[in-house]
């Protein structure tokens, strides 16, 4: 449930203000405030966007051209808010932008001190002139522009990854904002989050993960647990890196194709349903498989999860319960389909992995080369394999196979394959000179250093805006292509002996409307990819959570009113 504008719009100062901080660099604390900044601005909030990090620059990453920072003021001892405000987008300033780059070069003392002069100096007019304020920090506590806000703050949005070192490290930042003001409330947002997270590690108990490596004396005390809210679990996604440099569909699509792998990976994997073996037993035993599924070996499993309680493995595996471990181990290791799931999750990370070593590199250095060799190689080998789990999804109907490796949702995997099926095909399209015209032609471009480039500025403010030509164009867009892909997807069946997992209704006819509803929200993410924002990306579930926990954060702050 979304609060209302006039009652989130309305208290004091200390209560329209969402510092975002967070224990280390490199979390995604930027983007969180940014994120949150424009789904405030978006749902009618009059907000304003600060940026106190001295290594972070939102004009820069927003792509505002200098000559519009340039006409701000970089005084705040002098002048009025308006002075130093810049409108970027309908309901959304950008307040003091230079104020990270004054931090950086100022000296310790006047660091300090500019944080209070904003909130000295211009109170009154932040107060009357939004409903909403978004800081973004410095990354840890010991900066001393965290340390001159704390006392003024209500709550404190803490963005931290979900592993064990950034938890510590969130853990050492709330430590430290406790002993300045005792009574604050953390909210925890967690970025790069993942389902099924090793039974070893609860990203949701943030307290007791710090507690497990901070020493005695550092340690947090039990009772502030009823102050740490977690609102966020966003899942890893390159689409949202604010500092794409630009539209790589390719290497998107095989995000999505991934993603989609490792789903139906997880589905042919069932839980053992044996009485014989504890539930713990079977969970840690799965999620081994799950998490190593390149090369998982029965010792390295069981030691796994030995390690897991810190005990050896006859400890942790009596010998009945070793027995029958090593029965469902055997069988899932062997388990063809999954070994065909395995197979294609293993094309697809090498050429990522190729990508990841080589970023960088131009077109000419033969890099480039040997990535399209890779990519063409990629689309074959994945083609051969959807046709193999196509032919075992087949097998797997047989009593006496189901018997052996489990009982699986076959309904659910076919419809996983042909979801996977799909985006490959699109993959395959965006190498035709006639799509790459298409989409090239959509993406707005600017001139930049001498060099056509994409303007992420203006494509944002197209989305946030609703802009009527850029959705007429956006539609034209899939019109056009529609039938290009119906037609390479017909193809590819056909020559592939995949029309089993061609989405079909009861009667057998091909969903034309369900493709088309895919083709829309794959075209909208892709094009709108590398944006860094969640307005362009309707159907991605980190742009989903990231909605969802702005949602739970305002309804926290009404609560806590």
């Amino acid at each position: 449930m979304l609060i209302s504008m006039s009652k989130l719009g309305t208290g004091t100062l200390e209560q329209k203000l969402i510092a975002v901080g967070s224990g280390k660099g490199g979390v995604g604390k930027s983007t969180t405030a940014l994120n949150i900044a424009l789904l405030a601005a978006r749902g009618g909030l009059r907000t304003g966007l600060i940026d106190l990090d001295p290594l972070s620059n939102l004009g820069t990453i927003l792509d505002i051209e200098q000559s519009r920072l340039s006409g701000v003021s970089s005084d705040p001892s002098q002048g009025s808010l308006k002075d130093f405000s810049l409108n970027i987008f309908p309901g959304l300033d950008l307040l003091f932008p230079h104020s990270g780059a004054i931090q950086q070069g100022s000296s310790s003392s006047s660091r300090a001190s500019l944080p209070g002069i904003l909130f000295q100096r211009f109170s009154g007019e932040l107060e009357d002139g939004y409903d909403c304020i978004i800081l973004d920090l410095p990354a840890g506590i010991v900066q001393e522009e965290n340390l001159v806000l704390l006392p003024h703050l209500a709550r404190l949005l803490v963005v931290t990854n979900a592993e064990p070192t950034s938890h510590v490290s969130a853990g050492g930042y709330i430590k430290a904002a406790l002993e300045v003001n005792p009574k604050l409330q953390f909210d925890i947002w967690n970025n790069k989050f993942e389902a099924g997270a090793d039974p070893s590690f609860n990203p949701r108990d943030l307290l007791g993960n710090y507690n497990r490596y901070a020493p005695e004396d550092l340690q947090l005390d039990g009772g502030i647990e009823k102050q740490i809210r977690h609102v966020a679990f966003v899942p890893p996604d390159p689409a949202l890196n604010l500092l794409k440099a630009g539209n790589d569909f390719r290497l998107d699509m095989l995000y999505k194709i991934r993603e989609a792998l490792i789903l139906i990976h997880e589905l042919v994997i069932p839980v053992y349903e044996n009485p014989r073996l504890p539930l713990i037993h079977r969970r840690m035993l799965r999620y081994y498989l799950l998490k190593e599924y390149d090369d998982p070996q029965e010792d390295q499993a069981f030691e796994y999860c030995a390690s897991l309680f810190s005990m050896s493995v006859d400890r942790v595996f009596p010998d009945g319960v070793k027995q029958e471990a090593d029965r469902y181990l055997k069988a899932q290791i062997s388990n063809p389909l999954r070994c065909s799931v395995r197979d294609s999750l293993i094309i697809i990370d090498e050429i990522l992995e190729l990508y990841q070593r080589n970023q960088g590199f131009s077109a000419a250095s033969g890099i480039f080369q040997q990535m399209k060799r890779g990519f063409t190689s990629l689309q074959s080998r994945l083609l051969k394999s959807f046709a193999l789990m196509n032919r075992l999804l087949q097998r797997h109907q047989d009593p006496n196979i189901r018997r052996r490796f489990g009982d699986i949702d076959i309904p659910m995997l076919r419809k996983s394959l042909g979801l996977c099926f799909f985006h490959l095909g699109v993959l395959k399209l965006l190498d035709h000179e006639r799509v790459k015209s298409l989409i090239d032609k959509f993406v707005p471009k600017k001139k930049q250093n001498g060099r056509i480039v994409r303007d992420r500025q203006r494509q944002i403010m197209l989305l946030l805006k609703k802009d009527d030509r850029y959705h007429e164009n956006y539609f034209r867009l899939i019109k056009n292509m529609f039938p290009l892909v119906e037609k390479q997807l017909s193809r590819l069946a056909q020559k592939h002996g995949l029309q089993e997992i061609i989405l079909r209704d009861a009667e057998g006819r091909v969903r034309r409307d369900v493709y088309l509803n895919m083709l829309s929200g794959l075209m909208h993410d892709l094009l709108n990819a590398g944006l860094g924002v969640h307005v362009g990306l309707r159907f991605n579930k980190a742009a989903a959570e990231i909605r969802k926990g702005w949602s739970t954060l305002q309804e926290l702050m009404e609560m806590d009113r």
